[in-house]
């Protein structure tokens, strides 16, 4: 009988602390390292302080590329923000994608692969591409795109913040 009462009190505190876990971010960027198309490694802590779009996205989706080519095609409008491109897919394909789209000649642009480790997927639970994350000048969160956002809509939502 104890030990029923012990494996439910187990089960629930399990359960208790995954779900605590889905809050995780606290309205933080995700903790990322990713592989860019160079080759190099780039990493959350080495943001500058100003505004951050964190673009989760895969090289292969149409709406990622119609979304890149008018977020390039309206570059001035996203020149303050830092812009993180991540996907899980191989570098080979970033750096493809990379080449395609010029993203090495924007200077606040950083495309690449978390791989398999799927950080930045699961902390954002990311099940549509392209998602985007919009964060202020002090890091927090502002608002979130999970459902294949127009770029007008990300505009708005930037000027909305300042």
């Amino acid at each position: 009988m104890n030990r029923k009462i012990l494996v439910i009190l187990c089960l629930t505190f399990t359960t208790v602390a995954s779900f605590s876990q889905t809050k995780k971010n606290n309205g933080k960027i995700a903790p990322f390292e990713i592989t860019l198309a160079d080759g190099s490694s780039f990493k959350a802590s080495q943001l500058k302080k100003g505004p951050v779009m964190l673009i989760y996205f895969s090289p292969e989706c149409d709406h990622c590329r119609h979304f890149t080519k008018e977020m390039l095609d309206q570059y001035k409008t996203f020149a303050g923000e830092q812009i993180v491109m991540v996907t899980f897919l191989p570098v080979d394909e970033v750096k493809h994608f990379s080449d395609e789209f010029d993203l090495p000649s924007y200077h606040n642009i950083k495309a690449g692969t978390e791989g398999k480790t799927f950080v930045v997927r699961n902390y954002y639970n990311v099940t549509r591409f392209p998602f985007v994350a919009l964060y202020n000048k002090e890091g927090k969160q502002v608002k979130l795109f999970s459902n294949a956002p127009g770029v007008d809509d990300v505009i708005k939502a930037i000027k909305k913040q300042g």
